[in-house]
């Protein structure tokens, strides 16, 4: 069965540079230049390649609440406050 996964332009370029990195068409000093991340980075990338494949380079963040969100009721209570205040809101 195939898995089908979405991965972002800028994953799909780290993607395609750390196999070139892994066929040794490049080094990791390049890939690391070309994608703007230091030497160590791009060792953490490939071991998360080589372990998970591509769905390893897909951000753990993705589809998750943000920490900084204001609860529903929270915003509703503001929003209640800002009307009473400013009728013209």
């Amino acid at each position: 069965m195939e898995e089908f996964f979405n991965m972002s332009n800028k994953e799909l370029e780290k993607f395609n540079i750390l196999t070139a990195v892994i066929n040794k068409q490049i080094n990791q000093i390049q890939a690391a230049d070309f994608l703007n991340l230091s030497t160590r980075q791009i060792r953490n990338l490939l071991n998360q390649l080589k372990a998970f494949g591509p769905i390893g380079l897909i951000s753990q963040k993705r589809g998750k609440v943000s920490n900084r969100k204001y609860k529903y009721q929270h915003k509703q209570k503001i929003l209640r406050i800002i009307q009473q205040r400013y009728e013209d809101f």
